[in-house]
């Protein structure tokens, strides 16, 4: 067949042009120089289709379903390598880490508030008017409606109604607005005094007084909020370096009560992610984007296991967009 034939130097001078939409460059003939001869013309195009600089060409110029569709077609589950993340962290490590992301957070909460929540540009502070506000806090519904259909699916919608809730990471209140509607109780955490004071703002404007808003700035602070029969968390742990994920979903699954349900999303594979944390620490006070990291999912049910907590549900979600990026949404339930 013809996409089995070799590869000639013409035909990868021609994939830089058709697919990546450039001229190959010097350094790129360093590269390719293997591959004449020896690579079938099949492979040069798949290779070309799952690089990072393709997909992230596309990716950009695409909308979100799109976006999804090339992250499916590019980069299917069985296309990761393994990957390479210390989660496991000492004391010290952990608080280093969450104060980073405490500081960074802290700035994003005086600044953009709510584009740090749901990064579109209608969303920074020159742009918002009370139309776009109304706009956002609909999203938070949209996203609790999901949270219901999976604990429909799951069989534990009527166990956890006019229960207590953590809304984790809860932002400006975007779902905790919702949340409150369907529990009797609902403690919004963040690590951002800037986001829960406008958080406390909604509640205040919407007459919701079942909502208590609390500032956690050490895990230990999490660890003695008390139980909770629901504990959520939707795009909020994927900012978190590795060592902190695990350690927050591990007091997830401690203070979640017996017959608890917890429902929360992370990515879990991404192309070429790798995380070593004496490497992060000595390099994070340079890091001036926001951060996308992942937690392996053997971690997340290695972690489960040890707080007697069983898989209920997993969902691929595409709330990351980033076409190299694996994210889930996980319903755990506690024995």
């Amino acid at each position: 067949m013809f996409l089995d034939r070799k590869v000639v130097r013409e035909d990868i001078l021609a994939a830089y042009e058709l697919i990546l939409g450039r001229q190959a460059q010097a350094e790129d003939e360093a590269i390719f120089s293997g591959w004449v001869g020896e690579m079938s013309l099949r492979d040069l195009r798949d290779g070309f289709l799952r690089s990072d600089e393709f997909i992230s060409i596309y990716s950009r110029l695409a909308g979100a379903e799109i976006r999804q569709a090339l992250r499916c077609r590019m980069l299917g589950d069985d296309m990761y390598e393994p990957p390479q993340v210390q989660w496991r962290a000492s004391e010290e490590q952990l608080e280093k880490l969450l104060k980073h992301s405490e500081e960074v957070w802290s700035s994003y909460g005086e600044d953009e508030a709510y584009w740090s929540v749901r990064t579109l540009p209608q969303y920074a502070g020159r742009n918002l008017t009370k139309e776009i506000l109304d706009e956002f806090y609909f999203s938070g519904e949209m996203s609790v409606k999901k949270l219901e259909l999976a604990l429909r699916r799951c069989n534990e919608w009527e166990n956890v109604q006019q229960k207590r809730c953590l809304d984790f990471g809860c932002g400006v209140g975007r779902m905790t607005v919702h949340l409150s509607r369907i529990f009797s109780t609902v403690t919004g955490m963040d690590i951002s005094r800037g986001h829960l004071k406008l958080a406390a703002e909604i509640m205040r404007k919407s007459q919701i007084s079942n909502v208590e808003l609390r500032k956690v700035s050490k895990l230990e602070d999490l660890k003695t909020s008390g139980s909770f029969d629901l504990i959520y968390s939707l795009i909020v742990l994927q900012h978190n370096p590795p060592p902190v994920i695990a350690r927050v979903i591990d007091t997830f699954f401690k203070i979640l009560n017996p017959g608890g349900v917890a429902v929360f999303q992370v990515p879990v594979r991404q192309s070429n992610y790798t995380f070593v944390i004496d490497d992060y620490l000595e390099r994070m006070n340079e890091i001036n984007e926001m951060e996308m990291h992942i937690i392996p999912q053997n971690a997340i049910f290695e972690i489960a296991g040890q707080n007697n907590c069983f898989v209920c549900e997993v969902q691929g979600d595409t709330l990351t967009e980033a076409a190299t990026m694996a994210s889930y949404t996980f319903v755990f339930k506690k024995g």
